[in-house]
């Protein structure tokens, strides 16, 4: 490859990037800000409300709070989330591991499980690759021999058109289109949200807003009757509840 046209596609490369930032920008952004706004104006109704909670022991709270939700758990006074590391957990994300699919909604926090990460992965993702690998030339094989014919064999190029749409619409009948039905059923996403996942794992992107299982219909965290002002970190409304949490379906307390 010329000099000349690496160096066109690497400045185009750049510039497809910033295009893609700046409009991800324009669309995400009023949303974000919307967000920011809500959730400050949360935080300063519940302290102008409970003024025996200071801005340094609310700011505490969250925190620990957000840490504890970066890992996965999610945990009051009467609700706890499931566990991240049960069997069928800890194996949905050994293959997000050796697909390279990645969501980051969970990862070791121990530096043996860091370890063994890394060692899995030198070995696991070959294997899938090799393995994927194997399932295509079957799939190939399978769609030539289906439309073989006397046409394909006067007409090589129209023949490896037809096994190569042959193919590309079975994968994504198979891997799209059905697996959304199923994630619409067992999730409750939309078919709009589940096509969107099935996507951006296939591709394997996975961003981890949508994981199977994570919210398991919507969690609901009822929180008990307390004091607000005794015990903190459990200073808590009477008889408040935050239903349905979800990225950006935060609801505060009315």
């Amino acid at each position: 490859m010329d000099w000349k046209v690496l160096t066109g596609m690497v400045v185009g490369y750049f510039v497809y990037i910033f295009f893609g930032g700046l409009i991800f920008h324009f669309i995400e952004s009023p949303k974000e800000d919307k967000v920011r706004t809500s959730s400050r104006n949360v935080s300063l109704a519940f302290l102008e409300r409970f003024s025996c909670v200071s801005e340094a022991e609310f700011e505490s709270l969250v925190k620990a709070l957000i840490n504890a939700y970066d890992m996965g758990v999610i945990q009051t006074n009467s609700t706890s989330s499931v566990s991240n590391w049960d069997i069928a957990s800890a194996t949905f994300f050994s293959s997000t591991v050796v697909t390279t699919i990645g969501y980051g909604n969970i990862s070791p926090s121990t530096e043996g499980g860091r370890a063994f990460c890394v060692l899995y992965a030198i070995f696991g993702i070959p294997f899938t690759g090799i393995l994927l690998s194997a399932i295509g030339e079957k799939l190939k094989n399978l769609a030539k021999r289906a439309i073989s014919s006397k046409k394909c064999a006067k007409d090589t190029k129209t023949c490896a058109l037809i096994r190569c749409a042959t193919v590309l619409g079975a994968g994504v009948i198979v891997f799209l289109f059905i697996p959304s039905v199923t994630f619409t059923v067992t999730e409750g996403w939309t078919y709009a949200e589940s096509l969107y996942y099935c996507f951006i794992t296939l591709s394997t992107i996975g961003f981890g807003d949508f994981v199977p299982g994570k919210y398991f219909g919507g969690i609901q965290i009822q929180l008990n009757n307390h004091k607000v002002c005794s015990n903190l970190p459990y200073r808590y409304t009477k008889n408040r509840s935050v239903s349905h949490i979800r990225p950006g379906h935060f609801q505060p307390p009315g």
